[in-house]
């Protein structure tokens, strides 16, 4: 184990990895055929797999589907309701094993089984955070525990699981919005939305500490020439196959309905363990030092545990060896 750790290591600073906004990470992948669904509207990524909430109109059947990291199709799950679109975006909470899923006056909860990888409805809180009537797009900012949502051009409302509204973003000029998803390296909140002209696959930032759009933005890929795409529902999550540690999943509503990984070019070293504004060989000392603890271990280093697993372990390290050679 610790030849294979010193080959990646070696490999990976020998020739660090170059990114743009954007960029292709992984994808398309084809997430409606294997489980014959004519609709997928959200997703997010969590405990090593893609989580996709879909169903059929016509037999009012709603699911949750998972996905291995190279999109091969492996379970599927029921939701808490069918009919109507049910579920849309998604957002996951690895720590406490959950799963979040925004509907039509509700946010639904779920658990994930760490011992056969399953999930399974637990409860849900009805609301209308902001009078957004359905909690379309979603994102979970996991130092708080809020969530934040919008539907189409509503503006952006952050809250709690009582429905309290904490704070109320303006939306100046989205008129799209179907998925959100918060970036644990910048403290950014993206909006997944249909309102690039070509193929409605826009990524815009937003900064809650201002509540006004930064200007980043990207284009999604057109999956499919012959159908006109349309943005569903979105994640970001750290990807060892992303050259700085961090992606965006995107949901195309396509022919069929596609996910794309996106690079994020996070802006910040994600490998920064010793807080000095770069990743080198004294983050890699650190995180190594600490490799194999959890909570509680005297070794345990929190800022080595990049995907919030509560272990620092092989992803975590991939993460430090995608962004090594940032800000040096």
């Amino acid at each position: 184990m610790r030849g294979v750790l010193a080959v990646l290591v070696a490999l990976t600073i020998a020739s660090p990895a170059m990114a743009d906004l954007g960029d292709v990470v992984c994808g398309p992948f084809d997430v409606a055929t294997d489980p014959n669904d004519i609709y997928c509207v959200g997703v997010a990524q969590g405990w090593n797999a893609y989580w996709v909430s879909a169903g059929d109109q016509a037999t009012g059947t709603a699911r949750i589907h998972k996905y291995d990291m190279n999109g091969n199709y492996i379970a599927s799950y029921n939701q808490h309701t069918s009919g109507d679109w049910a579920n849309r975006d998604l957002a996951t909470d690895e720590a406490d094993n959950k799963l979040w899923g925004g509907e039509t006056g509700m946010l639904v909860e779920y658990g994930y089984n760490p011992g056969d990888g399953s999930l399974s409805y637990r409860r849900h809180y009805a609301m209308n955070p902001g009078g957004v009537g359905t909690i379309r797009a979603l994102a979970r900012n996991p130092y708080t525990g809020h969530f934040y949502t919008a539907s189409w051009d509503t503006d952006i409302y952050e809250f709690d699981t009582s429905g309290q509204v904490y704070n109320t973003f303006t939306n100046t000029h989205l008129t799209g919005i179907y998925g959100m998803a918060w970036n644990p390296a910048t403290d950014m909140l993206w909006i997944w939305s249909q309102d690039e002209r070509a193929d409605l696959l826009l990524a815009s930032e937003l900064d809650p500490s201002t509540g006004l759009f930064t200007g980043r933005l990207f284009t999604g890929i057109d999956t499919n020439p012959t159908y006109d795409e349309f943005a569903g529902g979105c994640d970001i999550y750290y990807d060892a196959r992303s050259p700085t540690g961090l992606a965006l999943v995107g949901l195309h509503q396509s022919d069929p309905d596609m996910i794309v990984g996106y690079e994020m070019d996070a802006g910040v070293c994600v490998g920064d363990v010793d807080g000095d504004g770069d990743t080198d060989l004294s983050d890699l000392g650190a995180l190594l030092a600490a490799y194999g603890t959890t909570p509680g271990h005297p070794r345990w280093n929190p800022n080595a545990d990049f995907n919030g697993d509560g272990v620092v372990g092989l992803a975590d390290l991939g993460v430090l060896l995608a962004d090594y050679g940032c800000g040096t």
